[in-house]
């Protein structure tokens, strides 16, 4: 491999671990929209190279509502919760009240969208989200595996399911006595499945018996066996059918030779099998409705009393519980098709830590343990997590990811472990963990419509709350161990499905132009492409100036590091920059005090040992270069002029070049500059590039103001905002985040700096983006109880706006390029 670039061995080895996440669907529920699974399906058609890499599928509680099993004043707006599934047979006697007389064209409407399709039950429930997933399912064509962590309904379902088990436990006896209509139904409901069951053990046995006649048979002897089965079996036959089309006799018949035989009895197997899921699927069916048989009997003999807790005891709750919960979740491995339930990972513990391609990650629904409400600490527990588990000598993941929360989605790198900063002893490369808060994957005009319907739950609450992202998120992590988090906003996919769906339906109609619907639906994935993103590279905090206490790499190499990572995977289109001067700070820590490097006798005994050892010249220069440069960057540059120079020797060069290909810089001005010079920061660097491309730098002045600049621009026809010093939250962005919406900003991205704490996030329409800074660990951070952070840059991809009547669907990604990645470039 010598001779090869950085660049070309991380092309040659490829993206190694990527997986899309979805947090809380709500399938079934009044707040999910199918056009946005549509969309999602669209959108990956449209990318094929997208839905190529996706190797796993998470998806964060939502995957059915809390079904109630009874009326009552606290179920009844969690049954005006549940949404209605279109492709379900009309309930009977809604649809008997609809063809009445009499009923006013209002109630009429509200009767056909609300009650006609209702889902009523679990069963009902995993059906729909079935048809919704495979939608999804198609579109991945690498999909290795699915996992799923159970959410707040499920827990509460549970509840309800486990209630339905004990009364059927301490009923021994079945007795009929009312409610003979609805008893009556479920019964013959019962008589059907159970029909259903008897029918597929049927179509197993005869399958089986074909099966284990093939085995070791001659051709000839086979079809004379097979064509007297059939005989025997004729009428039966007839009805029953191996795969589309495919009657079974023809299936078996066809087979001439024995590898004929031994390739058809590895396709009975796969039948077989199907066929034997297919019977317990429906067995697990049949059981749940004789659950609510034996529930509404009891309803007939106690009212409303269903359960005697007294009744049971501890041990018989700990086996109740427990066969509770494997039955439920078998109901929800039935979400998928039996090709696909190998695939599928049902996790109902609190927290659960996958190793996926080598890569460790930890999920849980919510970090909220004590309560369903959700929190706005979601990061700032992850993080505490972490910092535990390391201190425990446990295994700190790479991933920790959660949903629930509020404040739309978040994600922040973190070092795994606490910086070494012991005088002597070596520092190693910082690991990186990722903790992100994903979105939900719920309809924005859903939401909408019902906060004013009165409805409480958790998922209106955190609606109202503002701060809100309906999503998903594509989370790559190459082998070279670089991260990137890609989002798209769900407005765009709920919109694109509508688009589609009534393109599909006006194809239906003979009198649609086949080549307009055809282009109009080209023309809805096309906009849904993911092609030519404008980079942006969100590069602050530098520094420069500042003396770089020994022992971890400086700010300066961390400055040639990146422009060499940029130069080999292409130079970004713009640059977002802040303090890049280091001032001479007074408060709370004088920087002039910060001087760091050798006693000069110190220095002087170690050049004499370095010339009088034994090593060769070109090592001994080596050597040299390494003392001097540790030296050098460890004395700090208190003086305005020097911070100036360095920066116009060590960055502007690498902005110009940027520039002179057409890009642009937005400078913004810093707190340390503008508190410790009389000038203003962001004027006066630009003042250092060269004029020939002023129209092409952006100046964000802080004229008076002590926090630094802040204020809009535009690049690449967006509407972009920059602070220097944002507000501290319960996490680094989200105290920015509210700070953005009450000063009402309605930027399509955010850039933050000051914080020293890489991350990104977005809400109510906006991005924002949090750059890591390059500055090393300081006293001063342990201080004000801060964790030394990972070092480097954030480049974020947006799509340009080119044409304001349409604009590019809300497609965001963003690359943290942190001390692991850097510090490689730094020993080249």
């Amino acid at each position: 491999m010598e001779g090869v670039s950085v660049k070309k061995l991380e092309e040659l080895v490829g993206d190694d671990f990527c997986y899309l996440a979805i947090g809380e669907p709500a399938f079934g529920t009044a707040i999910y929209d199918p056009a946005m699974m549509d969309g999602l399906a669209a959108f990956l058609h449209a990318n094929p190279s997208t839905a190529k890499k996706i190797k796993y599928l998470i998806i964060n509680g939502g995957l059915i509502p809390e079904i109630p099993e009874f009326y009552s004043k606290y179920n009844a707006q969690k049954m005006r919760f549940l949404g209605s599934d279109p492709t379900k047979p009309p309930i009977g006697w809604v649809n008997d009240l609809l063809q009445q007389g009499g009923i006013d064209e209002k109630t009429k409407e509200y009767l056909e969208k609300f009650a006609l399709h209702v889902i009523e039950n679990r069963k009902e429930a995993v059906d729909y989200t079935k048809q919704e997933l495979q939608k999804l399912l198609v579109a991945l064509p690498s999909l290795k595996e699915i996992h799923y962590i159970h959410g707040e309904e499920d827990k509460k379902n549970l509840v309800g399911l486990e209630e339905l088990k004990i009364v059927d436990y301490q009923q021994k006896e079945r007795k009929e006595a009312d409610l003979e209509q609805k008893l009556q139904l479920l019964q013959d409901q019962i008589t059907r499945t159970e029909g259903d069951v008897k029918t597929v053990a049927k179509q197993r046995e005869f399958l089986t018996k074909a099966r284990n006649y093939l085995r070791n048979r001659d051709p000839a002897e086979f079809k004379k066996y097979v064509q007297t089965l059939i005989k025997q079996h004729d009428t039966e036959l007839a009805k029953l059918s191996v795969k589309e089309g495919l009657v079974l006799k023809e299936f078996l018949l066809a087979a001439t030779s024995r590898d004929q035989l031994q390739k058809k009895i590895g396709e009975l197997n796969g039948e077989i099998t199907q066929y034997a899921q297919e019977q317990e699927d429906k067995t697990k069916a049949m059981r749940e409705l004789e659950l609510n048989l034996n529930a509404l009997q009891k309803e007939k003999q106690l009212g409303p009393r269903i359960i005697k807790r007294r009744e049971i005891q501890p041990a018989e709750a700990s086996i109740i519980f427990r066969l509770t919960k494997e039955e439920y979740n078998h109901l929800l491995y039935s979400v998928v098709d039996v090709k696909d339930r190998k695939k599928l990972h049902i996790h109902s513990d609190a927290e659960t830590t996958l190793t996926l391609d080598g890569i460790v990650l930890t999920m849980s629904h919510t970090t909220n343990y004590l309560s369903d409400n959700p929190t706005k600490t979601s990061l700032k527990t992850m993080k505490a997590e972490n910092t535990y588990a390391a201190r425990m000598r446990h295994v700190v993941p790479d991933i920790r990811l959660c949903a629930h929360g509020l404040d739309g989605f978040r994600f922040q790198p973190q070092p795994k472990y606490t910086e070494n900063t012991v005088e002597g002893e070596e520092r190693k490369t910082p690991e990186c963990v990722v903790n992100l808060q994903l979105p939900t994957f719920q309809s924005y005009a859903q939401l909408e419509y019902y906060k004013d319907k009165n409805i409480k739950n958790w998922h209106i609450v955190r609606y109202r709350a503002h701060n809100f992202a309906s999503g998903i998120v594509i989370h790559t992590v190459k082998k070279n161990g670089v991260h990137s988090l890609e989002y798209v906003d769900g407005r765009d996919f709920a919109e694109a499905g509508r688009q589609l769906h009534a393109l599909q339906e006006e194809a239906a109609h003979a009198s649609a132009k086949k080549k307009k619907v055809e282009a109009a639906v080209a023309a809805v994935h096309q906009r849904l492409i993911v092609q030519n993103p404008a980079r942006i590279e969100h590069n602050g905090d530098v520094h420069i100036g500042v003396g770089n206490d020994f022992g971890r790499p400086s700010n300066y190499e961390f400055v040639d590091a990146v422009q060499k990572y940029q130069q080999e995977h292409g130079l970004p289109h713009a640059v977002v920059t802040s303090e890049l001067v280091h001032g001479v700070w007074k408060r709370p820590f004088d920087s002039t005090k910060q001087y760091f490097s050798m006693l000069p006798t110190k220095v002087e005994e170690a050049i004499k040992a370095i010339k009088t050892g034994k090593l060769s010249d070109e090592k001994k220069i080596e050597q040299l270069e390494k003392l001097l440069l540790k030296n050098i960057y460890a004395y700090g540059l208190n003086t305005e002029d020097d911070q100036k120079k360095e920066i116009r020797y060590r960055l502007v060069p690498y902005f110009e070049k940027i520039l002179s290909r057409g890009g642009h810089l937005v400078i913004v001005s810093g707190n340390h500059y503008n508190t410790t010079f009389t000038g203003d920061e962001a004027p006066e660097i630009a003042m250092l590039v060269d004029r020939r491309y002023e129209d092409r730098v952006t100046e964000i002045h802080g004229k008076g103001q002590p926090g630094g600049g802040r204020n809009q621009f535009r690049l690449f026809g967006h509407l972009m905002y920059a602070m220097h010093k944002p507000r501290s939250g319960k996490d680094e962005l989200n105290g920015a985040m509210p700070q953005i919406r009450g000063s009402n900003q309605d930027a399509d991205v955010v850039f933050l700096f000051h914080l020293h704490q890489p991350g990104g996030a977005f809400a109510d329409g906006t991005a924002y983006s949090m750059n890591p800074g390059m500055q090393p660990w300081d006293q001063y951070v342990d201080e004000i109880g801060k964790q030394g952070s990972l070092r480097g840059i954030m480049n974020l991809e947006v799509l340009p706006m080119l044409n304001p009547a349409q604009p590019p669907i809300k497609y965001f990604k963003w690359t943290p390029v942190l001390d692991p990645t850097l510090e490689k470039y730094m020993k080249r």
